[in-house]
């Protein structure tokens, strides 16, 4: 329960963060859904859509491009992975993780 709690403290910080510097609420809102286009992924096979959900849904990408957007001094890209990174805690305050390949035995 300490990690839910924790990834909601999380998300209104990050979202907190894109209001405070200046990102719109409804594009927020809508770009808070789009790393859930992942799972399109899916229709490839169970093998590549884990693979994109996890690749997508893991923070320490968002977190370095955060940084990095923060020192070149891009307000859009700070904005960008300020969403990515509220909509990965967004997941985990709601209790969902990263996916498994659930392998079905061989008869």
């Amino acid at each position: 329960m300490a990690v839910r709690a924790a990834a909601g403290i999380g998300f209104v910080t990050a979202a907190g963060a894109y209001l405070y510097l200046g990102g719109s609420w409804w594009s927020g809102l809508l770009l808070l859904l789009t790393p859930d286009l992942a799972f399109a992924g899916f229709l490839a096979g169970p093998a590549i859509g884990v693979a994109a959900y996890n690749a997508i849904h893991r923070p320490q990408a968002p977190a370095v491009l955060l940084v990095l957007a923060v020192l070149a001094g891009s307000g859009a890209g700070t904005l960008l992975t300020l969403v990515w990174l509220a909509h990965i805690a967004m997941d985990r305050a709601a209790g969902y993780g990263l996916k498994r390949l659930v392998t079905q035995p061989q008869p």
